[in-house]
């Protein structure tokens, strides 16, 4: 692994809504998603979560104004 514990405990206990608003609202060049390994575990995590409440993805989608 790549990354952290610590960083691999935030994506696994992160709502929904506080990985999509990383996800969409990090600058370009963001080095949390320079790291492929995290960034793939992340968008992995995010879309499990999608699948297994996409209305909370939804929501959490629409409030941001998406």
């Amino acid at each position: 692994m790549m990354f952290t514990k610590e960083e691999k405990s935030w994506i696994d206990n992160a709502s929904i809504y506080a990985l999509l608003y990383k996800w969409r609202f990090s600058p370009s060049g963001d080095m949390y998603f320079q790291n492929k390994e995290r960034a793939d575990y992340h968008l992995k995590v995010m879309n499990e979560k999608r699948d297994k409440d996409n209305a909370a993805y939804v929501s959490a989608s629409k409030s941001m104004g998406w």
